[in-house]
C-alpha cells in the first residue's frame, strides 16, 4: 500500500513540480507578470490534472476506506488538539475558533 501511496504521489506531484519551479526560476531572472497565467493553471488545467488523475487511478474499496477513515481521525485529532492548545492558552473565543479552522 505504500508503494501504491508513493506512486501515486509521484504520478501527482512530479507533473505539477516542473512547471512550478520552471515559472518560479522564469519569474525570478526574467521579472515576469504570472497573474493571467495563475488563473489559467489555478481554475482550469490543474482541476483538469486532478479529474484525470482520478479517472484512470484504480482504487480498491480498501484503500478508499481506509483514506476515509485516515482522514476522518486526523480531523478528529487536530480538532482534540486546537481545543486542547486553545485552553492551555487561554485563547479568547474567536482565536479559539481560527486555531481550529486552520488546524482542521
Amino acid at each position: 500500500m505504500v508503494g501504491q501511496i508513493l506512486s501515486t504521489l509521484l504520478d501527482v506531484i512530479l507533473p505539477l513540480s516542473i512547471p512550478v519551479a520552471a515559472g518560479a526560476v522564469l519569474v525570478r531572472f526574467r521579472k515576469l507578470e504570472t497573474s493571467h497565467l495563475l488563473t489559467l493553471v489555478l481554475y482550469f488545467l490543474a482541476p483538469v490534472l486532478i479529474f484525470r488523475t482520478l479517472l484512470t487511478a484504480q482504487l480498491s474499496s480498501g484503500d478508499v476506506r481506509d483514506s476515509l477513515l485516515f482522514s476522518l481521525l486526523n480531523l478528529a485529532l487536530m480538532w482534540a488538539l486546537s481545543a486542547g492548545l486553545s485552553r492551555l492558552l487561554r485563547l479568547p473565543p474567536i482565536e479559539t475558533a481560527g486555531l481550529s479552522l486552520v488546524a482542521t
